[in-house]
């Protein structure tokens, strides 16, 4: 759960405790229905976020410490005190560059099974739990023998999607990270020691709990977006479920409503409730819309009562 979202609801309570004015209570209320909805998907995974960033914590250990034992060289070996830009230095990081794109081929290969597997997971837990919660808003007579599948061609792409696709852009993410860690300490002349010392810290700290804001680090990040999508996709083929059987479907972006909301996602929460088919602003059928992303999907029905097109059972 958010601590800046949870000072907030703190905040929100207080001002409906202490309020005289129907108005403003009547603002509150919404503002704290508001605030407790956009918690819902911390409160629906938590229980799986803990045990996914342990596995990705530890297959980012297992692909440092690959690159700390090839880097070994540039940690022991003595290297002329010569100017950065001279042929001598240059050629040194023309290796040290080599030498660390294939040492990350050979992690990522080491541990593109464990990453795959992880992210694989998560996806269908957060399709599960995000459907279940879906389903459990839902009027039981409605939903009665309206069911969600892993199985679904509409699942099985998310699944694929968030497996093999997402294990390249992690991997191309850190790549560009640390190639760029050699590029800007090369560029200000630091030592090949220096640099290969930065590589491995940096790489290490991927796993290294660090308290701030919502996401303490990189191994967390990567199972609070990847839970938190599947959550979120979850919701979606479960509106589109609802459709499916005849009942038309709306939604709605909600922000935390905090200081922190980026303007992309403020404008998709500025379009208001618009048809399931429909894209926000950005061009996302629901959230999230970037790594960390705090917004949620709402879902209503566009009419009440059983529409006469829904399928008979």
């Amino acid at each position: 759960m958010y601590l800046s979202t949870n000072r907030s609801c703190h905040e929100v309570v207080e001002r409906l405790r202490c309020t005289d004015r129907p108005h403003g209570l009547l603002q509150d209320a919404m503002a704290l229905s508001h605030l407790l909805e956009s918690q819902r998907r911390d409160r629906a995974i938590k229980g799986k976020v803990g045990k996914a960033t342990t596995a990705i914590e530890k297959i980012f250990k297992a692909q440092a410490a690959v690159v700390e034992k090839g880097l070994q060289s540039y940690h022991t070996e003595h290297y002329r005190q010569v100017s950065p830009s001279s042929l001598y230095m240059e050629s040194v990081y023309s290796t040290m560059s080599s030498t660390l794109k294939s040492l990350m081929k050979k992690a990522f290969g080491k541990t593109s099974k464990e990453m795959t597997a992880a992210l694989t997971g998560m996806a269908e837990d957060g399709l599960e739990l995000g459907a279940k919660d879906f389903f459990s808003d839902q009027p039981k007579d409605l939903v009665q023998g309206i069911s969600f599948d892993l199985s679904s061609p509409a699942a099985m792409a998310h699944i694929k999607a968030h497996g093999a696709e997402m294990v390249k852009a992690i991997d191309d993410t850190t790549r560009e990270e640390m190639l760029g860690v050699l590029e800007r300490m090369a560029a200000k002349g630091e030592s090949p020691q220096a640099i290969a010392r930065e590589i491995v810290s940096r790489w290490k700290g991927f796993a290294i709990k660090k308290p701030q804001l919502h996401i303490r680090n990189r191994a967390h990040l990567v199972a609070v977006t990847e839970l938190g999508n599947g959550y979120e996709q979850g919701r979606l083929l479960a509106a589109r479920e609802m459709e499916d059987e005849g009942l038309p479907m709306m939604k709605s972006w909600l922000t935390v409503g905090d200081d922190r909301v980026s303007e992309g996602c403020q404008d998709n929460a500025n379009d208001g409730w618009i048809d399931l088919g429909k894209k926000f602003s950005s061009g996302h059928d629901s959230p999230l819309r970037f790594p960390g992303c705090r917004c949620t999907a709402l879902y209503r029905r566009k009419s009440k009562g059983v529409p006469k097109g829904r399928r008979s059972r």
